[in-house]
């Protein structure tokens, strides 16, 4: 599965849908219709998470959670939900700044003896992968997440990090 390297965009997506035959032609071409209009800052599995595309075979909605599931499936990573319960803060925000963080669409969520686990919600641009790997002197391994749940968990995190660094230091 050959894809275009860099930042995710809707159009492709629509139709990686319609090719893996998770929506029908109508349907991607009225959403195709819907958004040639307008762009949108929202990240493209947000938006087409808010249109209630219907799956083909099951009738389910394809909300952001269904559609990053098959993104990850899609890219051959794994899919993961965040749960900020097993995620070391202090350590993970080590890793990259939350400037960094923000601007690559990832998240560091573990820090073992030889590898990162960092998730993200843009699967296809990880032109910075080397260079947090030169960083960490650990190998990385990705995750494919939420963009809503990337984007929450980050600015907890770091804020976390942030405050209990201030406790440490006061």
């Amino acid at each position: 599965m050959t894809h275009t390297p860099g930042p995710l965009e809707w159009r492709s997506l629509l139709q990686w849908l319609r090719d893996d035959a998770l929506v029908s032609a109508e349907e991607a071409d009225a959403t195709r219709r819907r958004f040639s209009g307008a762009n949108s800052a929202q990240h493209p599995l947000v938006r087409l998470g808010a249109v209630n595309l219907t799956h083909t075979a099951t009738g389910k909605a394809l909300d952001v959670e269904a559609l990053t599931e098959w993104l990850a499936l899609r890219c051959g990573l794994p899919y993961l939900r965040i749960d900020p319960l097993r995620v070391d803060v202090g350590r993970v925000t080590e890793i990259m700044s939350i400037t960094y963080a923000e601007r690559r669409r990832a998240l560091p969520i573990t820090v073992g003896l030889t590898d990162v686990t960092i998730a993200t919600c843009e699967p296809l641009d990880v032109a910075w992968v080397p260079e947090i790997e030169a960083h960490a002197r650990k190998a990385i391994k990705l995750v494919v997440a939420s963009p809503l749940e990337l984007a929450r968990y980050t600015t907890e995190f770091y804020t976390l990090a942030r405050s209990v660094q201030r406790h440490q230091d006061g």
